[in-house]
């Protein structure tokens, strides 16, 4: 995995797992995201994983500054 995804990331057909370390107000954190689809759009296993891989690189660093978590 590529540190975009956090320090640990698991991608399965119809969901995202990713957890980072970081710091907030001095103290060591992680803060882990979770995405699941209802659906298996696209239909395509391999296409359905690359976009859920996106849209963690997406959300995961604005999850981190909404939470004013700086990355470790």
């Amino acid at each position: 995995m590529t540190r975009d995804l956090g320090d640990m990331a698991r991608v399965a057909d119809r969901g995202m797992m990713a957890v980072d370390a970081c710091t907030r107000d001095g103290q060591e954190q992680r803060i882990a995201m979770l995405i699941q689809r209802e659906n298996e759009l696209p239909e395509v296993t391999f296409q359905r994983r690359g976009d859920l891989t996106q849209q963690v690189r997406a959300c995961l660093p604005k999850a981190r500054a909404s939470l004013e978590c700086d990355r470790t």
